[in-house]
């Protein structure tokens, strides 16, 4: 399945399954499950800027962006990690409040337990689904999205767990919402990190490994390898140390070999820049 397809199918799950939680909840005057709904609406909202962060990264490089629209999606994951960390404070917030109060979040019947159960296994789905398909095709986005519905997926089964323990320990719901809290703000700042690296045209090591593996392969003299991250891009500047007895038409010759069969055999390689040294 293509990125673009899986961001779509990820905006219909969260639709339904917000929208599901928002009725329920409201028959069954449940402020947990309304409270997970309002949650979901994030998700929407996380997979639009994922999908249209997609399509925009696909964008031919033009006159405006001469090196290509890859950073959108860095740009779209960090945004989706800044909405992570915002579900994780106001799932800490509520607990610490109903902690204080004494007061149990989970207080919901059958049918809103069968809710949360289901959002719980969609969710896991989704999310397996949308890391799988961005790793496969290096989308910085869609694993970010993936990241934040196996959040909501944790949180889910927190509810569940705490449906159950409620019974013996009232503090229970809110102790466990804590940790899931906590666990989101750990996938968010590991999620920052890996996206603000592309951002600040942090150098690609694995790339720079290949380019000069095979370099040496092909007893080519180099001086200097040079690459950033764009996205899910990888940009090098090499430096050939030139043969002396050859003339700079055939340099020449040799040097656009070089990057042709480099962006060739490394599709990830967006351009390469040869610099006679």
């Amino acid at each position: 399945m293509k990125p673009e397809k899986t961001s779509q199918l990820s905006i219909v799950v969260n639709i339904v399954l917000t929208g599901l939680k928002l009725f329920v909840g409201s028959l069954t005057a449940s402020m947990t499950l309304i409270a997970d709904g309002l949650h979901s609406g994030l998700d929407i909202l996380s997979s639009g800027i994922t999908y249209l962060s997609i399509k925009q990264s696909n964008k031919p490089a033009d006159k405006d962006h001469p090196y290509g629209h890859e950073k959108f999606e860095s740009l779209a994951a960090f945004t989706i990690v800044i909405f992570l960390s915002l579900s994780a404070f106001l799932i800490l917030t509520e607990a610490i409040e109903s902690l204080i109060k004494g007061e149990a979040l989970a207080q919901i019947g059958i049918s809103a337990f069968l809710v949360v159960l289901f959002s719980a296994v969609m969710n896991v789905i989704i999310a397996k689904l949308k890391v799988s398909v961005g790793k496969k095709h290096s989308s910085k986005a869609l694993i970010a999205d993936g990241g934040h519905s196996h959040a909501d997926a944790i949180s889910s089964f927190g509810i569940l767990a705490g449906l159950f323990l409620i019974h013996y320990y009232p503090i229970a719901d809110s102790i466990i919402a804590i940790l899931v809290s906590f666990f989101i703000f750990y996938q968010s700042y590991k999620l920052g990190i890996e996206n603000i690296a592309p951002l600040v045209d942090e150098s690609d090591p694995e790339m720079k490994k290949k380019i000069k593996d095979y370099l040496d392969q092909n007893e080519i003299s180099f001086s200097a390898i040079k690459t950033r991250k764009s996205g899910a891009s990888s940009f090098a500047e090499i430096h050939i140390n030139p043969d002396p007895e050859k003339n700079m038409r055939l340099i020449s010759k040799k040097n656009k070999e070089i990057k042709n069969s480099l962006e060739e055999k490394f599709p990830r390689l967006k351009r390469v820049i040869i610099v006679i040294s």
